[in-house]
């Protein structure tokens, strides 16, 4: 599948991008960078060390200013609630950044544009990207945003109810393969398994990797 253009990815993010090759350079592994290394001039880990203080500072100001009566221990529980793998993942997921990854043949061919941890770095990196190329007040803006949906969420205190789909789908793709393997070794212990069976054997474990995921980040 063709990589999106730079112009079309300035458009999910709401931004006129005038700097393609920082933006292009949060999108590149390491494992894409050591496989081809005469093909681009890093990859995308200084700007994900970035993005992450960018991403905590902004997130940090946006609860000191929208809850101004509440304790330390309150504004670092939303934090948490709203800096972490998973939901930076599924905003990665939502803006659509996985279409861009440049990966390894190894990390591609072993899912790695479906892990959380990655995805959740290559967000990191793209904040890191735009505070470099486009500023301080543009990226600010862009993050509050975002994570302003995701903390209207949780101020409901309705965090099942509210998840979008992609985000329940990060926790699924995250046991994909361990998913797989254990369909394969039901599929050599009953050969003549139906396949209504294996899709029933997949809901049942979806569910639980689910339940887990979810008791996981309502803690707040």
């Amino acid at each position: 599948m063709a990589i999106p253009s730079v112009d079309e990815l300035g458009e999910r993010l709401g931004i006129v991008l005038r700097d393609r090759e920082a933006i292009a350079q949060a999108f590149v592994h390491s494992s894409y960078f050591n496989e081809n290394p005469t093909l681009v001039d890093g990859h995308n880990e200084r700007l994900e060390f970035l993005g992450d203080a960018v991403i905590g500072l902004v997130v940090s100001r946006l609860l000191y200013e929208r809850f101004p009566d509440e304790d330390e221990g309150f504004l670092t529980a939303r934090r948490a609630a709203l800096v972490n793998r998973h939901a930076l993942a599924a905003m990665a997921l939502e803006l659509g950044l996985d279409q861009y990854l440049l990966l390894g043949r190894g990390e591609a061919e072993a899912g790695g544009a479906t892990r959380p941890s990655l995805l959740a770095a290559t967000f990191e990196a793209v904040a890191g990207a735009l505070f470099l190329s486009e500023g301080t007040d543009t990226t600010r803006l862009w993050l509050q945003r975002l994570f302003a949906l995701w903390l209207k969420r949780l101020d409901a205190h309705r965090v099942e109810e509210d998840l979008p789909g992609l985000i329940l789908n990060v926790a699924w793709n995250e046991d994909a393969l361990l998913l797989r393997s254990l369909a394969q070794a039901e599929l050599q212990r009953q050969p003549h398994t139906s396949h209504s069976n294996i899709v029933d054997f997949g809901r049942q474990y979806r569910t639980k990797a689910l339940e887990k995921f979810l008791k996981d980040i309502s803690r707040t």
